[in-house]
């Protein structure tokens, strides 16, 4: 007995209830055979099933953490008998599956851990598996009775468990999105490469676009970028340097690169070595900073004093 009216124009397709019965092989029958399970039970066993599956659920490590206040659990047992109440009416529509959505979004916000979920959802199955054999239902109905509960019964662990993942993957989505405006609005160019090997690159940010003129790519796909980029002057000072990062774990040199337009700028190199379990160089994090005005500062300032000595030296000559 479903019902298509009241499906969401903004419900994903995946999560329409008709292409949801399809994809479990829920039928017709199936519902059928599910409201006379219901029947069958009544609400009595409903209860009884609850009852079980909360004296179990008190011996289990997340209950202190989701259902210290006994409020709480009245509330929820509550809310599931009138799920398993709607569950083994056989009227699955929209309005059911976008109630198990929102139970999977409450889920996803408490952050109920799956290996908590999915043991608990198991042990309600089961304690309903016994009510049924304990109803005298005849054999030749209770093995469809029990294919067609299991099916439905999947069909809504999929949509809460589906809709845990799809809040983690937003957030992450919106957490990287947030680490990526802040390291492209950060004055220093961020990249990663491989600690061994041919030290491929992993990571480089967005502004080095910014600060060199390059694009990622340009960076990603070529493992020997960076060497081909630094001053042939600098080259052999930089790479002896960098046995200190791999004996202290960090390095910190200073050198001339290439740009895009192919003028060189100074840049400060921040290395830090980032090892496995068992203590083996696996990845090198790193930052890149234009100096050029500290270094312009820095040469103005040994100019100025040159220039401070020969007048001086000049004086002291013509007073002698």
């Amino acid at each position: 007995m479903t019902q298509l009216q009241g499906a969401a124009d903004s419900t994903p397709e995946d999560l329409r209830v008709d292409a949801l019965l399809a994809r479990f092989n829920v039928s017709d029958y199936d519902l059928t055979l599910l409201n006379a399970c219901g029947q069958a039970l009544g609400a009595e066993a409903i209860t009884r099933v609850l009852d079980r599956f909360y004296d179990w659920l008190s011996t289990q490590p997340e209950f202190d953490t989701f259902f210290s206040d006994p409020a709480t659990v009245e509330h929820v047992k509550q809310q599931q008998q009138a799920y398993w109440s709607a569950f083994f009416s056989g009227v699955v529509d929209q309005s059911y599956i976008d109630y198990r959505i929102h139970v999977g979004e409450i889920h996803a916000k408490i952050n109920l851990p799956s290996v908590g979920y999915f043991p608990a959802m198991l042990h309600l199955q089961l304690l309903f598996v016994d009510e049924l054999r304990a109803n005298e239902i005849a054999a030749d109905q209770l093995t469809p009775m029990m294919e067609a509960f299991a099916k439905l019964y999947n069909l809504d662990s999929y949509v809460v468990s589906d809709q845990i993942a799809q809040f983690a993957k937003k957030h992450l989505e919106i957490a990287s999105a947030r680490l990526s405006l802040l390291v492209s609005a950060a004055p220093s160019v961020i990249y990663s490469f491989q600690a061994g090997g041919d030290y491929e690159p992993t990571f480089v940010s967005d502004n080095i676009s910014t600060l060199l003129g390059y694009n990622r790519d340009e960076y990603m796909k070529d493992a020997s970028f960076w060497r081909m980029h630094v001053h042939p002057e600098d080259l052999l000072r930089v790479e002896g340097s960098q046995a200190q990062l791999f004996e202290k774990g960090q390095n910190l040199v200073e050198y001339r690169f290439r740009k895009k337009d192919g003028a060189y700028c100074w840049v400060s190199d921040e290395q830090h070595l980032i090892r496995d379990a068992d203590g083996e160089p696996l990845e090198v994090v790193g930052s890149w900073s234009n100096i050029d005005t500290r270094k312009a500062a820095e040469q103005a300032l040994v100019e100025a004093n040159a220039a401070k000595s020969a007048f001086l030296a000049n004086m002291s000559h013509e007073i002698r």
